[in-house]
């Protein structure tokens, strides 16, 4: 509670349910946040929010629409791997460093992979594969 300058008990106070019955009525710092991250939907806010975490924030893809075979979305995973291996050996092979460009494309390529990794995994646990192909 001294690390972030409130009491014990109003530290305390954050981790009660603000609706229940005996609660205080607080609504928590994470509360509020999760509200303001409703109220503007801006991937920046999350962004900025990650990056103080020591992280940052990607976004969980839509599941794809209509059919899509278990055997097609592994294809399509190999394919993005195998894209971002051959942006960094690229970006290597030409002069041994990675410049400011590379690093952004082998970002980009990154990102698409874990899309699709996450696309695959919203899939998995819908049991949109249990269907068989």
């Amino acid at each position: 509670a001294a690390d972030i300058g409130v009491s014990e008990s109003l530290l305390y106070k954050w981790t009660e349910n603000p609706a229940g019955t005996d609660a205080s009525g607080m609504v928590s710092p994470l509360a509020r946040l999760a509200q303001i991250l409703l109220a503007i939907p801006d991937a920046d806010l999350a962004n900025w929010i990650c990056r103080h975490a020591g992280g940052f924030f990607v976004p969980n893809p839509p599941a794809p629409a209509g059919p899509s075979p278990v055997l097609q979305s592994i294809r399509t995973m190999v394919r993005e791997f195998s894209e971002l291996l051959d942006t960094v050996t690229e970006s290597i092979e030409n002069d041994g460093k990675i410049d400011e460009g590379e690093a952004r494309r082998i970002r980009t390529s990154w990102e698409d992979l874990k899309r699709h990794m996450e696309q695959f995994s919203i899939a998995c646990e819908s049991g949109r594969y249990q269907r068989g192909r």
